[in-house]
C-alpha cells in the first residue's frame, strides 16, 4: 500500500469512495433517494471544490493499492483566532 498527498486528479476516485462510505454508514439516516441517486454527484462537487480552492489548513491523503485508490483522509488544522487553550 502506498500513501501519498492527493491531487486534483484523485478527486473523482475520492468522491466515489466517499459516496460508498456514506451509503454504508448513513443508510437509514439519510433519504434513500439521496444515497441512491444524488450522493455521488454531491461528493464529486465537494471534492472538486476542495481541490480547486484548497484551504491553507487542509491536507488530503490517499491510500492506493495496485494502483487503485482504496482509502483517503482529509483534515483541517485548527485556526482558532484566540489560540488553543
Amino acid at each position: 500500500m502506498n500513501i501519498r498527498t492527493a491531487t486534483m486528479e484523485d478527486a473523482e476516485a475520492i468522491a466515489l469512495l466517499h459516496a460508498e462510505s456514506w451509503r454504508s454508514a448513513y443508510r437509514g439516516m439519510f433519504k434513500e433517494e439521496f444515497l441512491d441517486r444524488y450522493v455521488v454527484e454531491d461528493r464529486k462537487d465537494i471534492w472538486h471544490q476542495r481541490f480547486a480552492a484548497p484551504q491553507n489548513n487542509q491536507i488530503v491523503l490517499v491510500a492506493e493499492e495496485d494502483p487503485e485508490l482504496c482509502g483517503f483522509a482529509c483534515a483541517f488544522g485548527n485556526e482558532d483566532k484566540n489560540g488553543v487553550y
